[in-house]
């Protein structure tokens, strides 16, 4: 057996191995975390758009699907390009039509296969992805990995994302009570733009992921 089996066969013995982390975190901790006054939407929704661009992202918001569809076609226009790539979900599907109504070319990975997935989307400069929840007090979204292809999320230059107001939650401790344990376990959470201070601790934009990221509340 060479070393590339070997490696093989011990990722198909792990993933067989049940994860030892608890479903639900300690009662004490959840109780400290709870006791803390809940957040109304309004101070959820501020408390987001400001946290948000203090981590570098940008924040827009929409009352409707039609509302959304124009400020993110003009977005994607100003990229500058005519093409999206698009993430799974409902969010998405909301603002697909309006949005093919307006000229903007949508590409859903799943619809390609192998090297013409990664190639095709990795040159397409802007993607709509779907985002699940929201976490108010760090702007951070948070998607499951629950088999959606995650290109749309990674390799555009400019990444879209829709946020629904009533996924916004306050704070980390209301996301993990929110998802089930499953969820949790196979979890990704995007605060910002990609960031590295690596080379002479200058920072740089969009070194391993999107360099400019967009969140669009949907308050309907």
């Amino acid at each position: 057996m060479d070393s590339r089996q070997q490696i093989l066969d011990s990722i198909r013995r792990a993933l067989k191995t049940p994860s030892h982390l608890p479903d639900e975190a300690a009662p004490e901790t959840l109780s400290r975390a709870l006791a803390v006054p809940a957040l109304g939407i309004e101070e959820k929704i501020a408390l987001f758009r400001n946290e948000m661009k203090a981590v570098a992202g940008e924040y827009i918001e929409a009352a409707s699907a039609e509302e959304a569809a124009e400020k993110i076609a003009a977005l994607v226009r100003e990229v500058p390009a005519e093409e999206a790539s698009v993430s799974a979900g409902p969010l998405v599907d909301a603002v697909s039509a309006a949005l093919t109504a307006k000229g903007i070319r949508l590409v859903k990975p799943e619809s390609l296969e192998g090297d013409a997935r990664k190639n095709t989307v990795a040159r397409i400069p802007a993607g709509i992805v779907e985002t699940p929840c929201a976490v108010a007090d760090t702007a951070t979204l948070a998607i499951p990995l629950d088999g959606r292809s995650m290109q749309p999320y990674f390799l555009p230059e400019v990444v879209i994302a829709l946020v629904s107001a009533k996924n916004l939650l306050a704070n980390h401790f209301e996301l993990f009570q929110r998802m089930p344990p499953e969820e949790r376990k196979n979890l990704l959470l995007i605060t910002g733009p990609s960031r590295t201070a690596d080379i002479e601790k200058i920072l740089i934009l969009g070194a391993h992921g999107p360099r400019r990221l967009v969140a669009c509340l949907m308050r309907d």
